[in-house]
Order: structure tokens, then sequence, then C-alpha cells
């Protein structure tokens, strides 16, 4: 039976992060807040033992007062931590972050290599920047295992799990820029989100147009974008 993560708190967005968390793992929620993805997978009981992290202190305390009204202070712990920096990694882990820069989530990364272990994996939900996160992914030896796009509070979002393999590979423009599962799988809300993709780089295209500047990027963009949509 699937489980009914809005009746736990979770909008679209974080429904899918924790469908994807394996079971019995721990899993550590990067910029937690207000704790709603942990607590959710502890109350489900999809999970036992999670750590709630994250860098501002303020955030963190409105987490603890959250997981003590839910009575699973047992279960899990908090740390003021920037990204992953006060966190030693268990053998076993899924890691969450979302809500942040991919340039962000890039950094978190580079400064943890305990990442690249095996049992490791994470479950990143990038707001921006999600193509130049999926390079270094990939660039890094970490492979895209799922990945979805979907529409949640008026807003379309990228989500991926990856996990470290060690074998480097490359990515398409498109392939970086919306993932190589999503582009296969050609949802109506990726259709959604490559037409506002197209008529917002048009935009720039006109503009750089009318002040006389190169638009080689934009017209390579906006020609990709009209075959991913003729071919759907």
């Amino acid at each position: 039976m699937e489980q009914d993560w809005k009746s736990l708190g979770l909008d679209a967005r974080l429904a899918w992060v924790a469908s994807q968390v394996r079971s019995d793992v721990c899993v550590i929620d990067v910029g937690t807040d207000h704790a709603r993805l942990p607590i959710a997978l502890v109350q489900s009981g999809k999970t036992q033992q999670a750590i709630a992290a994250d860098v501002a202190k303020q955030p963190l305390q409105q987490a603890q007062i959250h997981i003590a009204a839910a009575n699973l202070s047992a279960q899990i712990s908090t740390i003021l931590s920037d990204g992953l920096a006060q966190i030693k990694l268990p053998e076993q882990a899924d890691i969450t972050i979302c809500g942040m820069g991919g340039d962000t989530i890039v950094r978190m990364m580079q400064a943890q290599a305990s990442l690249k272990q095996a049992g490791v994996r994470l479950i990143l939900q990038p707001q921006t920047e999600i193509a130049a996160l999926r390079q270094y992914l990939v660039q890094q030896g970490f492979e895209v295992e799922a990945e979805t796009i979907l529409a949640a509070e008026g807003r379309i979002y990228q989500a991926l799990v990856v996990q470290f393999t060690g074998r480097p590979y490359s990515l398409s423009l498109m392939e970086a820029e919306l993932g190589s599962i999503n582009l296969a799988q050609r949802s109506e809300v990726l259709l959604q989100y490559v037409r506002k993709r197209q008529a917002v780089v048009k935009k720039w295209q006109q503009a750089k147009f009318k002040a006389g500047q190169d638009a080689a990027w934009e017209t390579e963009f906006i020609l990709l974008y009209q075959q991913i949509l003729q071919s759907s």
C-alpha cells in the first residue's frame, strides 16, 4: 500500500523525496528547517533513526520544537552543521538535501569525501543550477538512479537520487538540464516546463538581438527545446 505522505504534512515535492528513502536506514536531512521530512519518515515507520541538520540556530530550534511535539526526540537528533561538516556518516545512510541551490549542494559534496562510500545515497531537490549539479555529479562518478520533474504548490521542481559508482560519464545539454530519465518518460509536467523555458529563452534571445549581441546560446537552446516538443 502506498504511503499517504500528504497526511503526514508533506507536499508533492517532499513526498517524492520521502518515497525514495530506503527502509530502515539512517536518514540525514540537511537544511531541515522545521524537520517535516524526518518527522514524516519516522512517523510512517519507514525509518527508525534520523538526523535533522541545519546551518542556522533558529530553524534548528524550530525543528527541535516540532520533533519534541511529535514525541520523536529519541529517534530524531538535531545538529548545527554547515552542510555535512559536523556529521559523521554511518555506513548506511540516505542523505536528503532539498530546497538549496545546485551550487550550494556541489560545495557541500566537495567538502565531504565520505559521500563516496558504498552505502550512502543522496536524494537531492535543487532549486537552481540544476544542469551544473548534474554535470558535477556524473563527472565525479555518481550515477543517477532515479529522478522526477513534478508540480507542487504552483511551481515545477526536479529531484534526483544518486549514488557513487566511481564511473564518470557525460551528459548532453538537455540531459543535464532536464535529466535523461525525465526525457525518456516525457511527462506532461516536463513538456509544460520546456514550453515555459522556451518562452523565457526566446525573450532573452530577442533582447540580445535588439542590443546587437550574440545570441548563439539562446538560439541553440530554443532549437533543442523545440526538438523535445516536436518528438512528444
